[in-house]
């Protein structure tokens, strides 16, 4: 359902409700970003969405208040669920969902980045 068209580093197999896809694992975010996919199905799946006015600082430099989109969805990662906070960008298109370091943090998933650097 939601997959990620580039080629990341780390991909995790996830599943959000009966959906399942793969999820690019960024270290350099803070938050939990969900994807335009990820945010079409979960709308059509009737959701509830809160809307909040988000500090955001780009990798680049770039500095926004945007208006996002807040929802806690259930993320299965190897058998393990976690009621998990998403941040979705609602004029992003193409946008992929990324795990940020908030997520790595309180699910306790280790990374062994000697592997892939």
């Amino acid at each position: 359902m939601f997959t990620c068209v580039t080629s990341p580093v780390t991909l995790l197999n996830i599943e959000v409700y009966e959906a399942t896809g793969a999820i690019s694992v960024d270290i350099g975010a803070s938050q939990l970003v969900g994807g335009q996919l990820m945010l079409k199905f979960l709308k059509n799946s009737g959701q509830k969405f809160t809307e909040l006015y988000l500090y955001m600082r780009l990798s680049d430099g770039q500095q926004s208040t945007p208006l996002v989109e807040k929802a806690t969805v259930p993320i299965t990662i190897s058998a393990r669920t976690f009621q998990t906070d998403l941040i979705f960008l609602p004029h992003a298109k193409g946008n992929r969902s990324l795990l940020g370091v908030n997520f790595l943090k309180t699910s306790g998933i280790v990374i062994n980045m000697r592997k892939y650097f």
